[in-house]
């Protein structure tokens, strides 16, 4: 519709029409704005206002939205990031970076949470026993799929491990079995 009012301005029908889908864009990206502030997907909250912002660089909800979310993000990155930083003291490492990770899947570029996974030593071992335990708590509460994801996590982290191969054995075995039945 833009291309063809750059072409012709005089037409009506190209201006209603550019009109109706700004306003149809607008309302699309601010319902799923709503519904990720909603679920407290603050970066998603964001990217979808910044994009009617696009559109509309004076929408007030909009800014209000980008404003809320960017508060509500900072307070969540820093309550994870304290999480971790009390499991790091503890010398519980594997905590403090799944606190971290929690934290950097809200704001991937905070260099503070990225210096501070990188400060944490994890022994191999020990993350590929945390990433089985993981998976056995979901393979006992029969969610295969999530057991199957932690068990192929471990098994990047030490490919060789026979403990990792052991329990995608077990879980082989048991969708079989269930399929079968």
């Amino acid at each position: 519709f833009g291309k063809a009012f750059k072409i012709d301005p005089t037409d009506s029908n190209a201006a209603v029409g550019q009109a109706g889908a700004i306003e149809n864009a607008t309302s699309s990206h601010m319902e799923k704005a709503s519904k990720y502030l909603l679920d407290s997907r603050y970066s998603d909250v964001i990217s979808e206002c910044e994009m009617v912002l696009k559109y509309q660089s004076d929408n007030k909800q909009a800014q209000d939205y980008i404003t809320e979310a960017k508060n509500k993000l900072s307070v969540e990155v820093d309550r994870h990031y304290a999480a971790g930083k009390a499991f790091a003291q503890k010398g519980k490492s594997l905590q403090a970076i799944d606190e971290w990770n929690l934290a950097l899947q809200m704001d991937p570029n905070n260099l503070k949470i990225q210096k501070a996974i990188k400060s944490v030593s994890v022994k191999r071992n020990d993350r590929v026993r945390a990433l089985i335990a993981e998976g056995d708590e979901y393979f006992k509460a029969k969610d295969y799929s999530d057991a199957l994801m932690s068990y192929l996590k471990a098994k990047d982290v030490d490919p060789k491990s026979s403990a990792v191969k052991a329990c995608l054995k077990k879980i082989n075995s048991r969708q079989k079995a269930e399929i079968d039945t």
